[in-house]
């Protein structure tokens, strides 16, 4: 029996939606240029990120990265850790332009690792993920 996967959205605009098709490769810098700045904001911090505990004993477990939080990388279990440093430091901005403004979340996942950051509505719009 052969299947066929397509595009998913989700029922409410309010919840965001999904952009590409599921297993798709496409040209990240054209297409989708806030997932191509979330990831190359990550790979720049590679050599200068602290894992969580349980990463350094099962690496192969998914890996949550937030961009306001560069130096640290968590498990499913610490993600909290994430979230409660990121509002302490109150520093999110938008990974397009840098501005200090309402943002909306972005998520990119890649090689195991689930990235998180915000864009805000002048660049979402001009990145083509504008809801």
């Amino acid at each position: 029996m052969r299947h066929s996967v397509s595009p998913m959205t989700t029922p409410s605009s309010s919840e965001g939606h999904w952009v590409g098709g599921i297993g798709r490769v496409g040209d990240a810098d054209t297409a989708y240029p806030v997932a191509h700045e979330l990831i190359r904001r990550f790979n720049d911090g590679m050599n200068d990120r602290l894992a969580c505990p349980h990463l350094q004993t099962n690496p192969d477990q998914p890996q949550f990265w937030v961009e306001a939080v560069p130096e640290l990388i968590a498990c499913l279990n610490c993600t909290a850790t994430l979230a409660e440093t990121e509002q302490q430091r109150a520093n999110s901005c938008c990974v397009m332009c840098g501005r200090h403004d309402a943002l909306r979340g972005v998520t990119v996942t890649a090689g195991g690792v689930v990235m998180r950051g915000g864009v805000c509505a002048d660049c979402e719009a001009s990145a083509g993920i504008a809801l």
